[in-house]
């Protein structure tokens, strides 16, 4: 019965990750078919708060942090609404369970986002997890592939991430697709997963490294 509602949670997220994305496509046809909106923005605005915000219930999104890197442009692709960052541009670095990046304006509606979140799932955020159930039933899913030698902790905490590379994700073992956004952790084999999963992924290898450290600095008994 757990098995089977572990599921569905999963699928029902699975879905509304899926209408996000569909609403973020609308937006950029939108924008494309209309000069007029790439001056406005408010449609775009619209659609990409009701994105971030199903993205963050899903545990597709991490919550932005209060603190980022701003700087020029330099081409990176926006995290938030998947257009490149022109040298004209403001852009944002975002360091979380991944380094990703975004507009100045899409960052802005990405933490006015995470704060509500963060306040409706009673998490300030510096607790080390986003208040997902979603991401303590991956982190369980994870133990338990540490313990049956199906999945390696990951050796540090580098990583690359990048678009769908048509793979399987090393953790919940579902598609990765090319529309959405996926992460390689160095150093193993297999390591292609979504960014949820990689987090859930990485706080469980750092526990184990920090467990191993612990018991490598207890003093051993002589002879």
């Amino acid at each position: 019965m757990t098995v089977l509602v572990y599921e569905s949670k999963v699928r029902c997220l699975e879905n509304r990750r899926l209408l996000a994305d569909s609403r973020l496509i609308i937006a950029r046809s939108r924008r494309l078919l209309n000069a007029a909106q790439n001056i406005s923005g408010a449609s775009d605005g619209l659609d990409l708060h009701v994105t971030v915000r199903e993205r963050l219930a899903s545990g597709w999104l991490f919550p932005a942090p209060s603190k980022v890197w701003a700087g020029k442009g330099t081409g990176h692709v926006c995290i938030i609404c998947e257009i490149s960052i022109a040298a004209s541009e403001v852009e944002n670095e975002v360091v979380g369970p991944t380094t990703v990046w975004s507009h100045l304006p899409c960052y802005s509606i990405w933490r006015e986002e995470s704060q509500t979140y963060e306040l409706v799932n009673g998490t300030n955020g510096t607790d080390g997890t986003d208040g997902s159930h979603l991401l303590a039933d991956l982190r369980l899913i994870v133990r338990n592939r540490f313990a049956n030698g199906t999945l390696p902790a990951l050796p540090h905490d580098k990583s690359w991430t990048g678009r769908g590379v048509s793979d399987v994700c090393a953790v919940c073992s579902k598609p990765l697709f090319a529309a959405e956004w996926s992460q390689e952790g160095l150093g193993v084999t297999s390591a292609h997963a979504h960014l949820v999963c990689y987090r859930a992924w990485l706080l469980e290898s750092i526990r184990i490294r920090q467990s191993d450290d612990q018991s490598s600095a207890k003093p051993t008994d002589g002879p």
